[in-house]
């Protein structure tokens, strides 16, 4: 879906981020650093082509049902950028907070994304995971909330 995709981006930098630990203490400028460049080639080239993948071939999944497969090819291109900025964001709060020695907030940082990727997928659980059609996914989802 891609009402999480960014959160789950965010929070895969700020896990890589809290998991270089101490490495992150090692140089002043993010750019500098390894672990930044590894976790900015990670989203580059795994975390962000696979989401456009996914809206590309599945589009009534990723966008519950809203869009189908005539959606304009500007907006998988367009999550590209939004995705890896998504992931820098993680990364460069969880560096600030590890550099500043409260690693137990960067742990949090990230754990406390993922809970709220989690919960966004268990409150339309319906939703998310009825492989049906356009139609049929919001007539049985009015019917829930009716």
């Amino acid at each position: 879906m891609l009402q999480l995709d960014g959160v789950l981006t965010f929070a895969i930098g700020a896990s890589l981020a809290t998991a270089a630990g101490d490495g992150l203490k090692a140089t002043h400028y993010h750019t500098q650093n390894k672990y930044f460049v590894f976790t900015l080639l990670h989203l580059v080239l795994i975390v962000a082509p696979l989401n456009v993948y996914m809206l590309w071939e599945h589009t009534g999944f990723e966008t519950m049902f809203y869009y189908d497969a005539s959606i304009h090819g500007i907006w998988p291109a367009l999550n590209i950028p939004f995705f890896t900025v998504c992931g820098i964001a993680g990364f460069m709060s969880a560096r600030k907070l590890v550099r500043m020695n409260r690693e137990l907030s960067a742990y949090t940082l990230w754990t406390s994304a993922y809970t709220v990727a989690l919960a966004m997928v268990s409150t339309h659980y319906d939703r998310f995971l009825y492989p049906g059609e356009f139609t049929s996914t919001h007539i049985n989802c009015l019917c829930v909330h009716l």
